[in-house]
């Protein structure tokens, strides 16, 4: 195949890639509410809880000319970096604000489609086969794991696509060292961590493919060298940064380069990270959003919650009893806020969980952070797929569709984690991939105790990738074993 048709190809799959992601965003919306999509396509837009603090900031310079969200307690100036509102600026000078989201929609499906080209054509580089880039493109198509997020205005969509293009552009500086590659994967690390600032780890990992591209006498030749590609990778963070660096010094008179918090700047008062570590201590996490979480089951559900605590949550100095006491107290806080009382109910969640620190130390330090792993990575696959059967518009041929997607998310975690493992034996330069969902677990369930799927979906595509490796080398065996037979 020559060049031409080539490109022609990728640009009739890349518009297929579009179409099929569209055409799911309206079955996903339609599955959400069971109100078909009419001409208010506006209506496909789903606003997530994160939205005030990104575009509802955005939104606030559009009304007032300055860049802040009310927590609840307080204007917040340097909460979420603007990078990821900067499109809705724009339409917003021309569209209304439902417009203006759905031209983001319509954006991150655009740039998902051109990810899935990408995954596609990086699964050739890993695997070195032609019917890998048409599997890899097949199950991106067909998988839905990332598919709920396309319709949030909210920049997980856009972060997964930016680090599949990350990840691709690196292969191609790794097996061809020029300038322009090189300039590519800072770009789109840099876009990365503008949206998920805990990205910028992967700057590391770059600089550890640029040394070993020195040679071992380090001369100051080579040390010159490395720190132009160095000045190169992380230039165009630099420039995007840039800006928000001095506006924060204007404004906050401080050096503020990403988020003013980790939590950036959400009013989470002492009662509710005191209750966070508590349910962390044994594994779980602040997800008072999810019904059958524990987070929900304290900070939301007033009676008749499906979430029973384990028994191992107990110790010798307290017992259920006490937890149902200080639940009731902090759901109260909900309705009823004081500081004091706040203060007053932290402290009774400090003392849980140091007393459940010290008697189960074992628990603590180790199984609960095992049972954050499992929270973290091991869901159903289908968790954001919104079909029940419950559902007015519930039909027998979803729970295909269910479970074909719980099939290939237990088939690409478990299956696609030895393809990348086998395929950084194989070449070194796969190795960064393989990065990718080791550092996502060990930073968030181990290190911070977090364990948000959302936060695991960059995984996936590498993953994905891994699963296409195992099938493609069997393949191979199979047909090579049928030839010498």
């Amino acid at each position: 195949m020559n060049n031409l048709s080539a490109k022609k190809t990728l640009v009739l799959l890349f518009f297929v890639a579009f179409v099929v992601k569209f055409l799911t965003a309206l079955f996903i919306r339609y599955l959400l509410n069971c109100l078909p999509i009419t001409y208010h396509l506006d209506d496909v837009v789903i606003r997530g809880h994160d939205y005030f603090s990104y575009h509802g900031a955005m939104e606030n310079y559009v009304q007032t000319g300055h860049y802040y969200f009310f927590n609840g307690k307080e204007n917040v100036y340097a909460g979420r970096l603007p990078h990821y509102s900067l499109l809705y600026l724009t339409l917003r000078q021309f569209l209304n604000i439902p417009l203006a989201n759905f031209g983001v929609v319509v954006f991150q499906l655009v740039v998902e489609a051109a990810a899935i080209i990408s995954m596609a054509l990086l699964a050739t580089r890993v695997i070195g086969t032609r019917a890998s880039f048409y599997i890899t493109y097949g199950l991106g198509l067909l998988s839905l794991a990332t598919s709920f997020y396309t319709i949030q205005v909210l920049p997980d969509s856009l972060s997964v696509s930016y680090i599949i293009f990350f990840a691709y552009f690196l292969h191609c500086y790794l097996h061809q060292p020029e300038v322009k590659w090189l300039l590519l994967t800072g770009l789109f690390v840099g876009l990365l961590v503008v949206l998920k600032p805990h990205f910028g780890l992967l700057y590391l990992v770059v600089v550890f493919y640029l040394t070993r591209q020195i040679p071992a006498d380090l001369t100051w030749v080579n040390w010159l060298v490395l720190a132009q590609k160095v000045i190169l990778l992380t230039l165009p963070l630099l420039i995007m940064l840039t800006p928000w660096i001095i506006r924060n010094y204007r404004v906050q008179r401080q050096f503020i380069p990403l988020t003013v918090t980790i939590i950036a700047g959400y009013n989470y008062t002492p009662a509710d990270l005191a209750c966070r570590r508590f349910l962390q201590s044994f594994g779980e996490d602040f997800l008072y959003w999810d019904t059958t979480s524990a987070a929900y089951y304290f900070k939301t559900c007033p009676n008749s919650c499906s979430y029973q605590f384990p028994a191992y949550i107990t110790t010798k100095k307290y017992g259920i009893a006490q937890v149902e006491a200080v639940r009731k107290q902090y759901g109260a806080l909900q309705q009823n806020f004081s500081e004091e009382a706040d203060a007053r109910v932290a402290s009774i969640f400090e003392a849980l969980t140091q007393t459940y620190k010290h008697e189960k130390p074992f628990r603590y330090h180790i199984l609960a952070r095992l049972r954050s792993i499992k929270n973290f990575t091991f869901y159903n696959g289908s968790n954001y797929l919104p079909i029940r059967r419950t559902s007015p518009c519930y039909s027998p041929y979803h729970l295909l569709i269910y479970y074909s997607q719980l099939i290939l998310y237990w088939s690409t975690l478990t299956v696609g984690l030895l393809g990348l493992i086998l395929s950084a034996k194989e070449n070194s330069n796969n190795l960064f991939i393989l990065f990718i969902p080791v550092f996502l677990v060990l930073f968030f369930p181990i290190v911070l105790r977090w364990t948000e799927g959302r936060y695991f979906i960059h995984s996936y595509p590498f993953l994905l990738i891994g699963l296409v490796y195992v099938v493609e080398r069997l393949r191979q065996k199979w047909l090579l074993k049928a030839k010498l037979n």
